[in-house]
């Protein structure tokens, strides 16, 4: 979640969604869990689902919970609390082709800029 170039490499094999199994702590969570998930969605025009634990606060890891459902805008489709429960949210592919269409940042990108190179066996 926290890798924007992951999300791009899915996006670029023809993803329309990413779910990420995900945790943060209560702290980090509420600072960051809703941004992650919209710009991750917006970054790459698709729909992003994180995916959380149910806070326990006898966990060594305490998690923040809020499973999120965010569009190819980056706007919250829903999300939960910290409280178990299930989320479900129709996706509509007719959006995903809407937003990239209306703002068609794969189309207007400068890859001639950078290049990603696989590191070399000795790294």
């Amino acid at each position: 979640m926290r890798f924007a170039l992951f999300a791009n490499g899915y996006r670029d094999l023809g993803c329309h969604l990413l779910i990420y199994p995900s945790l943060c702590d209560v702290e980090t969570g509420r600072s960051q869990w809703q941004l992650l998930a919209r710009a991750r969605a917006l970054d790459n025009q698709l729909f992003v689902a994180f995916c959380a634990p149910a806070r326990d606060l006898k966990a060594r890891l305490v998690s923040y919970g809020h499973s999120t459902i965010a569009d190819p805008n980056g706007c919250i489709m829903g999300e939960l609390d910290e409280q178990e429960g299930i989320l479900v949210r129709d996706l509509d592919v007719a959006q995903l082709h809407l937003a990239r269409k209306s703002t068609p940042i794969y189309n207007q990108r400068r890859n001639n800029l950078y290049r990603l190179t696989l590191p070399n066996s000795n790294f």
